[in-house]
């Protein structure tokens, strides 16, 4: 694998990325060669001169998502307090590791919870269990979405990786300030936990 750092105009092309990063990386463009946009950026720091920022990992083969990376030697059980992002990736991810799981959580499924919060918003009263605080998906599930983290974590992108697996956009995975977007996190948090139960 080689990663390297392309930029482009903001008037450039996109499809111009994958001839440039072999360019980059001194591969010739009729070898068949798999690449992957790790991140984008916008570089403005320079007026009138922005560029778009890609570091692109240039693959020999065409990566195998995992499926899982965590590994139970035997059958044990957990309890998850919570369905926030925490809660549901917790249950996520040990539930694919083999793990019995059991989500706990003291607002409604965040399909529920859209009526409940539509219903306050238009002068209802507030179910005090589950409102835009709580319920399926957390806090951030009626926000726009914005993903961001100051650790610095190989993890993170198997999470981002995860959210374009349920339904966020691709770009997710790579923008350096991705969001989802308040009209697909329901969708995304619903599909999120639908995957929990038929892991068991």
């Amino acid at each position: 694998m080689e990663r390297v750092t392309v930029k482009l105009s903001p008037a450039e092309d996109e499809r111009l990325l994958k001839e440039r990063a072999l360019k980059a990386a001194h591969i010739r463009s009729g070898k068949a060669k798999y690449f992957k946009i790790v991140r984008k950026s916008l570089d403005a720091r320079e007026k009138g001169n922005a560029k778009w920022v890609y570091t692109v990992d240039i693959l020999d083969r065409e990566e195998i998502k995992p499926a899982e990376f965590l590994r139970a030697d035997k059958k044990g059980r957990v309890l998850v307090v919570g369905s926030g992002p925490a809660g549901l990736f917790s249950a996520l991810y040990l539930a694919r590791g083999g793990m019995c799981v059991t989500l706990v959580e003291r607002g409604k499924s965040v399909e529920e919870r859209a009526k409940d919060v539509e219903n306050f918003f238009r002068g209802g009263a507030l179910n005090e269990s589950c409102n835009v605080q709580f319920g399926e998906g957390g806090a951030g599930t009626f926000s726009d979405g914005k993903l961001n983290t100051q650790v610095n974590n190989p993890l993170i992108s198997r999470v981002l990786g995860d959210f374009v697996n349920f339904g966020a956009p691709e770009e997710v995975a790579y923008l350096n300030k991705p969001h989802v977007g308040s009209d697909r996190l329901p969708k995304v948090v619903g599909n999120i936990r639908r995957e929990i139960v038929r892991l068991g």
